[in-house]
């Protein structure tokens, strides 16, 4: 059974910005979500430094960026 909008609290919304916890570095603002069965609730979040380059990521591997970058 797919996972609906009304099943998922998710931590960040639309245009929130957001960095990446671990790894190789990505600030941006989230432009879309996505779910799978792996990983329920995951963000489509657009680069600050690179306009137009989307990543998507887990919300586990996502923090609030403070700032207006």
């Amino acid at each position: 059974m797919p996972i609906t909008d009304e099943d998922v609290e998710r931590r960040f919304k639309l245009g929130d910005r957001v960095t990446k916890t671990k790894g190789s570095s990505w600030t941006g603002r989230v432009v879309g979500f996505y779910s799978t069965t792996l990983t329920p609730i995951g963000y489509a979040v657009e680069s600050e430094n690179e306009p137009g380059s989307v990543q998507i990521y887990p919300e586990a591997a996502l923090d609030a960026a403070g700032g207006r970058g």
